[in-house]
């Protein structure tokens, strides 16, 4: 039973004891009489009353503090939602500043590659200097830029483990243009 339920349930046994209590007063009143089983019982029905407002005043300052806590952590939460959305925001400006700067560098090839060695980004630099458009290169294995020497020596695997353990993999060799020619 969710805390919301067993208040409202809370509430209601505790108007119900009042009434009770109400109803007993009212008879022992009418009757004129107070006998001990009289007194007993309005001792009873008082003792009950008073235990019910406790359990609900006990129940609803948990129901208080369980609120609290969870604005609490909605407040945090809305806090860490913020800052993603301004990392977000630097993340995109970072973005937009690196694609500008690769689209600018037209005598350089960038080429990017995932970690299976696909072409993910080829700049335009990459297809003045390499020959191949973006459309024609991103999806296809890096080692098309590679000689046949090279490739048959595995020579594009060892240089993306290299840049994969270390970040970069720099090299002095003859690569190969889409027509054939190297560079």
């Amino acid at each position: 039973m969710d805390r919301t339920a067993e208040d409202t349930g809370l509430h209601r046994r505790l108007a119900a004891l009042e009434a009770e209590n109400g109803r007993l007063r009212a008879a022992l009143a009418a009757s004129g009489v107070e006998t001990d089983e009289a007194q007993t019982a309005t001792a009873a029905a008082e003792d009950a009353a008073r235990l019910a407002r406790s359990g609900a005043a006990e129940a609803a300052a948990g129901h208080a503090r369980e609120v609290a806590g969870e604005r609490a952590e909605l407040a945090d939460a809305a806090a860490l939602n913020t800052r993603l959305l301004e990392l977000n925001t630097e993340l995109r400006a970072s973005e937009e500043r690196l694609d500008a700067v690769v689209e600018s560098a037209t005598d350089h090839a960038i080429i990017s590659m995932d970690f299976d060695g696909r072409i993910t980004g080829w700049s335009p630099g990459a297809e003045r200097v390499l020959g191949w458009s973006a459309a024609e290169a991103i999806g296809q294995e890096g080692a098309i830029i590679w000689t046949p020497e090279d490739r048959a020596a595995g020579m594009p695997e060892h240089e993306r483990r290299t840049a994969d353990a270390t970040g970069s993999a720099a090299d002095e060799r003859w690569h190969m243009r889409r027509d054939g020619t190297r560079f």
